[in-house]
């Protein structure tokens, strides 16, 4: 089953010059614009919507029949049950019909379904002992296949290898796909072993085309083919950057891959780039690429999978669109941002002839650090340069807003459904300059009398040493704990409010920040050691930062947590009624994220206020991309009613988020000075006060200019 979650998009670019020559872009997506480029005034793909399909779950199989009909199969939630069904997209391709697969009706735990050209169909499933079942179409039933390979798999409850999916060929032959352990050729007849192929056999980036195989090598970025018949190896196929959410095919012109930066076709020399992905749902976070075949002239169709919904798509050649829009609307941010990427890729679909560029510095390249970064982006800020959208986490937001360097939004914001005690952040001398589109909130659960006694960092270290006297865990152990730099940073964020301010730090106020953390660290440490508990051990106390709610599964729907101070094994957080929840150290603090300001500077200020717009609207703010809760207040009104488990409590918890009012900053440079000093705090060659002292010296010169 394909993973329908993609991790975000891995093609930041990093211009220390910033934003030099940004207009000049190159043309890529056109029809013969390849990864080396060769520029054309106009044409490029085009993505079209043929259907969607709603509660389904993965697909099997993408490929047309003799009749030129596009086929595949995939489950559907239909009256709390589970329904495989038959998808035929038809010669015209204006009609998708689904049938439910009649043959099957009985047949549970589905794994995978594959029907070749002239109709010969196979099924497999698997239970949660691994057992699997091996079936074949048989007029309107289900022959069972007895084949001794799978007899002896289910004898090791698949702890040799597993079952990862099948092929069925013209004649009856058939593959089964052991994802790492290789792809297996099996005879229609008799179900004997006839030949092992040394490759990737996962479900989704196998391909069959006259009778050759393709998938991944066991080699990085590679592909091989095999010639099914003689069982010989075609050369190698190199793709760089061969991602393993990819998915590829081949037809009588040459291989092609498909993943989030867009589609690519094998060429004599390399690869040629016909479908950019920026311009394109591709792109975007919530979206999975289940498979891609081609339409058997110059153009793809693909399924998309996104919050249970398919959504079957065209990529055709358009000769009357620029190559590249002839606007451009750009965005600068210190980290990438998957709800960014998500309002571009449908912006842009909306507006064709508008590209964005999201220009995102690599947190790869050390020999920058985030200071100078910053002071190259001021420069050109300053002298009336720069991006149009400032992605505002972790810059100097207070500086810009003094300094005439954002436009006042206040309007605009003033006119958005929003949280309205969560849109203040960003305010100077009562106008608006930025918004947040997402919120994070930090939290601390526990029993009543575990918090009661919790309104600082301080009680907080007490509180461990008295229960560690006692014997008895209170704080559940940091997952960094045994780092270089320990579990200091672990409250950073939450306690920076009380040292960092506008443009000074308080000395005294981070030194006792870093006295409290070492004391923590030090005491945690003789917890681990002298208890033998591990860091996936619980204590009293969690501490984490709450970032919203998604669906682990039907009726099971969750606050999501990710990792943060001192906790690392509370990713899924049940509202129960022997826990309470309350903001950390029984503050109202939350975390702006996903800011956005447009500068003084921007000659596309109307375009800017536009995808503003869009990015704080329901169209994005619907889709929960595990980056926070939205700031639309309709999309959290929703996410609140959809989390069943919360329904006794949601009351509480909208009222908690309703107290909300302290945001909390964190400057990046700042951050990292203080982190430059942890290392010899821990080994004792500095002294909490030395490290402060350290710190506030570092940055002296940045905070006054």
């Amino acid at each position: 089953m394909k993973i329908s979650i993609k991790h975000p998009i891995f093609h930041n670019i990093f211009i220390l010059g910033l934003f030099l020559g940004l207009l000049t872009l190159t043309g890529c997506g056109g029809k013969k614009d390849s990864i080396k480029t060769e520029n054309t005034a106009s044409g490029r793909y085009v993505e079209q919507q043929i259907a969607s399909i709603e509660d389904a779950g993965q697909v099997m199989g993408l490929y047309f029949s003799k009749e030129n009909e596009l086929i595949f199969y995939t489950v559907c939630s239909k009256a709390d049950k589970k329904v495989l069904e038959r998808c035929v997209l038809s010669a015209d391709k204006k009609e998708l019909n689904q049938t439910p697969v009649i043959w099957a009706e009985g047949l549970e735990d589905i794994l995978d379904i594959s029907e070749a050209e002239d109709g010969t169909t196979y099924l497999i499933t698997i239970n949660s002992d691994f057992q699997v079942g091996l079936y074949r179409k048989a007029g309107n039933t289900a022959e069972l296949i007895s084949v001794p390979e799978l007899i002896q798999d289910n004898k090791a409850n698949a702890d040799v290898r597993q079952l990862c999916g099948i092929r069925s060929l013209p004649g009856g032959d058939f593959l089964l796909l052991y994802g790492s352990s290789g792809i297996s050729h099996y005879s229609g007849a008799d179900a004997s072993f006839l030949k092992k192929y040394p490759v990737m056999g996962y479900n989704w980036n196998v391909d069959i085309y006259n009778n050759t195989l393709l998938a991944a090598g066991l080699e990085k970025n590679e592909l091989l083919s095999y010639n099914l018949s003689s069982g010989q190896p075609e050369p190698p196929v190199t793709f760089e950057h061969l991602s393993y959410s990819a998915c590829y095919g081949m037809d009588e012109i040459s291989i092609y891959i498909a993943d989030s930066t867009g589609i690519y076709r094998q060429s004599q020399t390399d690869w040629e780039k016909l479908v950019d992905g920026n311009f394109t749902s591709l792109s975007m976070p919530s979206i999975a690429i289940e498979d891609i075949t081609s339409d058997g002239s110059d153009g793809f169709f693909a399924i998309l999978s996104t919050e249970g919904k398919l959504n079957l798509v065209h990529y055709s050649y358009d000769p009357n669109i620029p190559t590249v829009p002839d606007t451009a609307l750009t965005i600068f941010g210190l980290k990438d941002n998957n709800t960014i990427r998500q309002a571009i890729s449908i912006f842009q679909q909306q507006n064709p002839n508008v590209q964005i560029v999201f220009q995102v510095m690599s947190e790869q390249i050390s020999s920058v650090n985030t200071e100078e970064q910053i002071k190259t982006l001021n420069t050109e800020l300053l002298n009336g340069n720069g991006p149009d959208i400032l992605l505002l986490d972790g810059l100097p937001v207070k500086s810009y807003m003094e300094k005439g360097i954002l436009i006042d939004l206040t309007e605009q914001v003033n006119q958005l459904e929003l949280i309205k005690n969560l849109i203040h952040a960003y305010e100077y001398k009562g106008r608006c300059y930025g918004i947040p589109s997402r919120f994070t909130i930090p939290v601390m659960m526990g029993t009543s009398d575990t918090l009661k006694d919790l309104h600082s960092l301080h009680d907080l270290a007490n509180c461990i040493e008295t229960n560690q006297k006692n014997n008895s865990p209170f704080l559940t152990p940091s997952p960094y704990l045994s780092e270089p730099n320990g579990m200091i940073m672990d409250y950073y964020n939450v306690c920076s409010t009380s040292f960092v301010k506008t443009d000074s730090i308080d000395e005294t106020a981070l030194a006792s920040y870093l006295s409290d953390m070492l004391h923590i660290q030090q005491i945690q440490e003789a917890a681990v050691s002298q208890t033998d508990i591990t860091a996936g051990s619980s204590g009293k106390l969690e501490l984490f930062e709450l970032m919203g709610i998604c669906s682990i599964g039907e009726e099971n729907e969750l606050f999501y947590t990710q990792e943060l101070p001192g906790d690392n094994n509370v990713t899924i957080l049940p509202i129960n009624a022997d826990q309470k929840i309350e903001p950390v150290f029984g503050g109202t603090y939350y975390t702006p994220r996903c800011a956005v300001g447009i500068t003084s500077s921007s000659k596309q200020q109307e375009l800017a206020q536009q995808f503003i717009s869009l990015l704080l609207s329901q169209t994005v703010q619907d889709t929960y991309l595990y980056d926070g809760f939205p700031i639309n207040s309709q999309s959290f009104d929703k996410m609140i009613e959809s989390a069943e488990k919360i329904q006794t409590n949601k009351t509480l918890f909208s009222d908690i988020c309703q107290q909300l009012n302290t945001p909390i900053f964190v400057n990046q440079t700042i951050k990292e000075a203080v982190q430059s000093q942890i290392e010899k705090l821990l080994d004792g060659t500095i002294t909490p006060q030395e490290a402060a002292f350290a710190a506030v010296e570092k940055t002296k010169l940045y905070l006054t200019e």
